[in-house]
């Protein structure tokens, strides 16, 4: 057994494939077969059961796979003792839609400034999306705000609070009043994120508690658009407060407080709880830290 053929295990078990794992890997596909073999005599398992053109781990696979994993993790850590010059590599993460323009597109411009020959790779997609994400390998991380997560196979880097807001162009009327009811901002114009968005959900869980709902005349993940129309017109919101920073510092927006209306949220951190972490993932999350979680 060597470490080659763990990788080779690893790879072909993560993309469901002998083909796809040899094209990855630089390999012919004749070549993963043979390593995959050879692991499985050395083994005495077999580690995939191969099904019409199909291949699925078999019990003892995924039991093989999680010990494989840890093992290449730590072989991986060994290479942290090289002294780092230049930062090179390569990031994945996935995170919303809804954060990208207003949060993470500047960190992004930042972190390429400080290390130009870092690869980012941004997946966009909802928080079940980007669960899928990780579990599959295909991220090294995410950053979701939604409800607290926990998953044992899962390690949690950071988590803060978010609050969720009502808000409407500085100029509404409804900013004029003293008390605000859940009648008074049923009757405007609203413009939200998708149903599967997870601020969307929580907004209309409150309203359903209260034996009531809003139909968007417009549903759209574009948070450019919404903040455009919201601030052209008289619609209404429900957002990230972070995400409107700027227009409420500038007097654009108005957030219209109501106490039945307090979502509270956590904008987390994850990564796979075997996944090594490289110096250019290491990096990326201190900057993370650094303009998010602080």
């Amino acid at each position: 057994m060597d470490l080659r053929e763990l990788l080779t295990f690893s790879k072909t078990a993560e993309l469901g494939s002998f083909s796809k794992a040899a094209e990855y890997l630089g390999y012919t596909q004749s070549a993963v077969s043979i390593q995959i073999k050879e692991l499985e005599k050395e083994l005495n398992v077999r580690l995939f059961d191969r099904i019409g053109k199909k291949i699925y781990l078999t019990e003892q696979g995924k039991e093989a796979l999680e010990k494989a994993d840890h093992i290449i993790l730590l072989s991986q850590r060994l290479k942290d003792i090289a002294p780092q010059h230049e930062l090179k590599g390569k990031v994945r993460i996935g995170t919303l839609a809804s954060l990208y323009t207003p949060l993470f597109l500047p960190i992004l411009e930042s972190f390429h400034r400080s290390h130009p020959h870092v690869e980012i790779m941004v997946k966009l997609g909802v928080t079940k999306e980007l669960i899928d994400l990780l579990q599959t390998n295909k991220v090294d991380l995410i950053l979701t705000l939604d409800t607290p997560y926990h998953f044992s196979n899962w390690m949690k880097i950071n988590d803060k609070i978010e609050q969720c807001v009502l808000f409407s162009s500085a100029d509404h009327p409804l900013t004029r009043k003293d008390t605000l009811s859940l009648a008074d901002i049923l009757k405007e114009e609203f413009i939200l994120t998708r149903t599967d968005c997870n601020y969307r959900r929580s907004f209309e869980e409150i309203l359903q508690s209260q034996n009531q709902t809003v139909k968007p005349y417009l549903e759209i993940d574009d948070m450019h658009t919404i903040k455009t129309l919201v601030a052209r017109s008289n619609a209404l919101s429900v957002l990230p407060k972070v995400t409107i920073k700027k227009e409420l510092e500038k007097g654009v927006f108005s957030i219209l407080d109501m106490k039945e209306l307090q979502i509270e949220l956590h904008t987390q951190l994850f990564c796979h709880k075997y996944k090594w972490l490289t110096p250019a993932m290491k990096e990326f999350i201190r900057f993370l830290d650094k303009n998010i979680f602080q």
